[in-house]
């Protein structure tokens, strides 16, 4: 078995994990968010992971793409941009924690419209206990990638996203802040 330390925890046996699932999400061309079934989970005790998107499109845009889950049953993604009536696929997974290991779960995202920088506030973490985990982001038009952000756990309550250039449509930046015991 291989194992592997993140957060302080050591994956590998015994599992941390009581569920692991992988799926896709199509959304129809000219729609800007699709959904998808997945087995009940524990919302508190999971997280999601965006996995990369696909389709037919000459739009950088229309590829960023962002999920979350909704439900216990439920994973939503979501697009900025649904220029040109192209149809994307959008690969995610969620892993569900037995009880006992997850101390918090804090979802969100941070909205940058003129700025190029944005924050959220979480009720405070350990953080070296803690880890961040990316969900993907929109943005609401571009032919390039210069308003793509990368997102960072600034301190014990604060999530900040950064991207580059000024650029005055919205990226949209999602992401889960889990602490662990």
């Amino acid at each position: 078995m291989v194992q592997f330390n993140l957060g302080g925890i050591t994956f590998g046996k015994p599992s941390v994990f009581k569920s692991v699932q992988y799926g896709s999400i199509s959304i129809p061309g000219g729609n800007l968010s699709g959904t998808a079934t997945i087995n009940a989970v524990n919302v508190n005790n999971s997280v999601i992971i965006y996995l990369g998107s696909s389709g037919h499109s000459d739009y950088y845009a229309i590829h960023m793409a962002r999920v979350e889950i909704t439900s216990s049953t439920q994973v939503t993604a979501y697009l900025g941009y649904s220029g040109g009536g192209y149809a994307m696929t959008i690969n995610f997974v969620v892993f569900e924690f037995y009880s006992g290991y997850i101390k918090s779960r804090q979802p969100g995202t941070i909205t940058m419209s003129s700025s190029d920088s944005g924050t959220f506030t979480i009720n405070a973490v350990n953080t070296s206990k803690a880890v961040l985990f990316y969900s993907g982001q929109t943005q609401e038009y571009a032919d390039n990638g210069e308003n793509h952000a990368r997102v960072t756990l600034t301190n014990s309550t604060t999530v900040t996203a950064i991207r580059d250039a000024g650029y005055p449509y919205d990226t949209v930046v999602g992401f889960t802040v889990v602490e662990f015991y």
